[in-house]
């Protein structure tokens, strides 16, 4: 048996499975069936398979390695780089800033230690992304401050949240509320952007911004139907904060390597964002994402 094409004038040529044999010194053929309307994929897998060629399932090809959730790194790590964050650290890249910029990002995905945190960002694709995999809780005791903080003297009318404080010097302890200075800057702007499908009122909060960030307002019928409905005008489910970067954490990066031996090569791959997923990724103005 084998698998023809034949032209088919100006419709698109049909593809058959077709039976052939000898009669004395004429070859004979006659068709078994008309695959004409299966997918190219599949064709292509019975013609091999009439080939005699060994199959392989992709659950025996390849081994996974690793999953890590990086929706959520994605999104606090593009927002801090759109806002300038990393030059205003320092003009060129070092390692000193990307401790400080893994270390402001996880301390919005969740905050913690710094023993922990040296932990915690194993846990997800924040180390890849910034190199510091092999850092140790003594080289996130930075020392000199001085210059980032006259940089950040503007920023005014932010709540800070700095409990637990695990330090014991006073120098320690002003690097750490600078530390949550910044990264309460970058999770400002998460929620603003995000506003649209958060429960939160983006006009009560414009609002309130523009006047007193702590005054009670009461809520717009947008609000109040976000809140009635769970959804969004769009028919998206609306989220508080937390079960946003939650949602966002299930996109994940994950590693694959051939099965053929411990030295073969590997590749990443990152599915394409759910709706809700890619909704929050353009409030960010982060899209495209497939692939990262």
């Amino acid at each position: 048996m084998y698998i023809e094409t034949v032209p088919n004038r100006n419709s698109p040529p049909a593809i058959l499975l077709r039976e052939g044999w000898r009669e004395g010194h004429k070859t004979r053929k006659r068709t078994l069936a008309n695959l004409s309307h299966w997918p190219a994929q599949k064709i292509e897998t019975l013609r091999r398979l009439l080939r005699d060629e060994t199959l392989v399932s992709p659950q025996e090809l390849f081994t996974t390695q690793r999953t890590l959730p990086h929706g959520h790194v994605q999104a606090v790590l593009g927002t801090i780089r759109q806002l300038g964050l990393e030059a205003i650290l320092a003009t060129r890249r070092c390692r000193e800033r990307d401790l400080v910029v893994a270390m402001m990002a996880q301390r919005v995905l969740d905050p913690c230690s710094k023993l922990a945190t040296t932990r915690a960002w194993h846990a997800t694709t924040l180390a890849q992304e910034l190199g510091v995999t092999e850092a140790t809780e003594d080289d996130l005791c930075y020392k000199s401050l001085s210059e980032m903080e006259r940089a950040f003297r503007c920023l005014k009318g932010i709540e800070l949240r700095v409990r637990p404080i695990h330090h014991r010097t006073a120098e320690r302890v002003t690097a750490h509320i600078f530390l949550c200075l910044l990264a309460y800057y970058v999770e400002w702007h998460l929620r603003r952007a995000w506003a649209p499908i958060l429960f939160e009122d983006e006009e009560r909060r414009a609002e309130g911004e523009r006047r007193d960030p702590v005054a009670p307002a009461k809520p717009s019928v947008s609000a109040q139907q976000k809140k009635s409905s769970h959804q969004t005008q769009d028919g998206l489910a609306v989220h508080s904060f937390e079960t946003l970067m939650a949602e966002l954490a299930t996109r994940a990066r994950v590693t694959y390597a051939l099965r053929s031996g411990d030295s073969t090569p590997i590749f990443r791959q990152v599915p394409e964002p759910t709706p809700l997923q890619a909704r929050a990724y353009e409030l960010l103005k982060l899209l495209p994402v497939a692939g990262n």
